[in-house]
């Protein structure tokens, strides 16, 4: 993220500023890395680690001017959530209907962790690998779905949910 820190009529800001990163209300696991901009300007870069909290993202910056006064914003919230949580799909069948179409209607139930990003997106397919294309954008209201054979016969259909941060559920079957 970008940051602006100035020294009003002052000193002059000293050196790079401090940057704090925390998720889910706990430090950050990795280094924040404040790369030099053109004061009052400056670009904060952190990789989220795999023992990185999930929940909301925050931040805090500090420096201090040329004359050596303090300057400390805290919790500072990014709008943002750290979401590692897969969704979960749950509940699928294969309608109780006969057709000679190369279709047939699917119903399940998709659910996000609380702190999830939210639902984003589905697939219904005769995969039992998660399509990489393919997928129909919903939220977790979505109960239904339909899935278009290759070929005639039994079948058994695969759901998939996939949530706003990108995570892609296990699969469910049916």
């Amino acid at each position: 993220f970008a940051f602006d820190i100035a020294d009003d009529g002052g000193a002059g800001i000293y050196g790079l500023p401090s940057v704090a990163v925390s998720l889910g209300g706990k430090a950050a696991a990795g280094t924040v890395n404040v790369v030099a901009g053109t004061a009052p300007s400056y670009t904060a870069e952190y990789t989220v680690q795999s023992g990185d909290s999930e929940g909301a993202i925050s931040y805090s910056i500090s420096a201090s001017d040329n004359a050596g006064n303090p300057v400390s914003i805290t919790g500072i919230s990014s709008g943002k959530k750290l979401d590692k949580s897969l969704p979960t799909v749950s509940k699928v069948a294969i309608a109780e209907t006969y057709t000679t179409t190369a279709s047939a209607n699917v119903t399940f139930s998709l659910a996000d962790n609380t702190d999830g990003s939210g639902i984003g997106s589905y697939a219904v397919t005769e995969s039992a690998t998660a399509p990489s294309d393919g997928w129909n954008d919903c939220d977790a209201t979505k109960t239904s779905g339909s899935c278009t054979f290759t070929a005639e016969g039994g079948k058994t259909v695969y759901v998939y949910a996939r949530d706003k941060a990108g995570n892609v559920s296990l699969v469910a079957a049916s």
